[in-house]
């Protein structure tokens, strides 16, 4: 299943929660350049308890690219993503099965406050991940500090 494109701008935008809701926050190391058939886990955390929270994962190949959703909380798994809710150490993780080179990019986690129907700012944290094809060096560039694990 193909994520879908959600946000078709050439910019990411900035997005404030005026207090409203948690902010997600790095929980492992940064960047990442992983082989074709591997499997990753990006994990995200709050401060504040997950279950006041539908929790989200996105993904833009690019910066300037299009932001494409992925996964939420209660979709599970959607073929080659899972999505894994920890309410109990309020961390929210996406696993990655057998990656290929398109899989390559920059990761958000979102949260979105139940009760106000209201999204805060996905943008502020997110993870670079790159999967090189076989033969080719790591990236030239990264876009994005992250908070990626193996």
């Amino acid at each position: 299943v193909e994520p879908s494109k959600v946000w078709p701008h050439s910019a990411s935008p900035i997005l404030t929660n005026a207090g409203l809701a948690a902010v997600p926050v790095p929980v492992q190391p940064r960047d990442l350049t992983l082989q074709p058939g591997a499997a990753i886990t990006l994990t995200c955390s709050l401060a504040s308890d997950m279950s006041s929270y539908t929790m989200l994962w996105y993904r833009q190949h690019v910066y300037g690219d299009p932001i494409e959703f992925i996964i939420k909380e209660y979709d599970t798994s959607r073929g080659r993503f899972k999505a894994t809710l920890d309410t109990n150490q309020n961390r929210f993780s996406l696993g990655i099965s057998e990656l290929q080179v398109n899989d390559s990019g920059t990761f958000y986690c979102n949260e979105h406050l139940r009760y106000y129907n209201f999204y805060s700012a996905f943008f502020f944290y997110s993870s670079y991940a790159s999967v090189a094809s076989l033969g080719l060096g790591p990236p030239t560039h990264i876009l994005y500090p992250g908070i990626l694990s193996n």
